[in-house]
């Protein structure tokens, strides 16, 4: 009897590569030869060799921490965060007349209840600001003090014109934190009251939008979504005023 020769290369197991090497055993069974199979997982280059670290790479530590601070933020706020004014964050923003538009079809306490949340909004903004340079300044703090641990221990790799720049960056930034001023203590808004200046911001937003289309489609009267986006809002701005007065002050 023939012994039956199998030859497999590349065997696939699992998401790794394997090789797959032909032996063959001394002994005999009925005449035929015990061959078997030994799998051996392949050895990657870059496992085999050794690994140098490169000190000019950076770590993902300033990854971690903006993460954890993105997850320290709050979910109420984000949930009632304008996505128009986020939306023109990265232009002018909005000119005077625009905000005449919008807010023409508020009552005078709910055109304060939008600034109020505007306010707040802005000052979160520069708190937020204020955190980042600080932990800017750390993060170059940090590589000043290696450099200069390395340094005292043996002759430093680092270019000291580029070590230079880094001690001028962190002044500059230094200098910015110390110009900032501090936020003004306006009183904080509620939740129900940034749920309102929320809705309120909204419904002004939609509405300037139905009334700039109904002007240029040359119709006479109210918008029909203008009308519905009217109705929706007396309705939640009634729900939100009987809550609030429900609310402890």
């Amino acid at each position: 009897m023939e012994a039956l020769s199998l030859t497999l290369v590349g065997l696939g197991i699992g998401p790794r590569m394997y090789n797959v090497q032909r032996l063959q055993f001394g002994g005999r069974s009925n005449g035929a030869v015990m061959e078997g199979f030994a799998v051996e997982p392949e050895v990657e280059e870059s496992a085999a060799s050794p690994k140098h670290f490169d000190l000019s790479a950076e770590d993902n530590e300033t990854e971690k921490e903006n993460g954890a601070e993105s997850e320290r933020a709050s979910s109420f706020e984000q949930a009632f965060t304008d996505p128009v004014a986020a939306g023109s964050a990265n232009e002018s923003g909005p000119g005077l007349e625009q905000i005449h538009a919008r807010l023409k079809f508020l009552s005078a306490d709910d055109q304060k209840t939008v600034c109020r949340r505007e306010c707040q909004l802005a000052q979160q903004k520069q708190e937020a600001l204020a955190r980042q340079l600080q932990a800017t300044i750390a993060r170059y703090h940090r590589v000043i003090t290696t450099h200069r641990a390395v340094a005292a221990i043996g002759p430093a790799e680092a270019d000291e014109e580029v070590l230079q720049k880094y001690q001028e960056r962190q002044a500059q930034l230094q200098g910015l934190f110390g110009r900032l001023e501090p936020t003004l203590s306006l009183p904080r808004l509620t939740p129900l009251e940034r749920a309102k200046g929320f809705a309120f911001s909204s419904y002004a937003t939609t509405a300037a939008a139905a009334n700039k289309l109904k002007d240029q489609l040359g119709q006479d009267g109210p918008a029909p979504v203008l009308e519905s986006a009217r109705s929706a809002f007396t309705s939640f701005a009634s729900r939100l005023s009987r809550r609030g007065y429900a609310e402890p002050a």
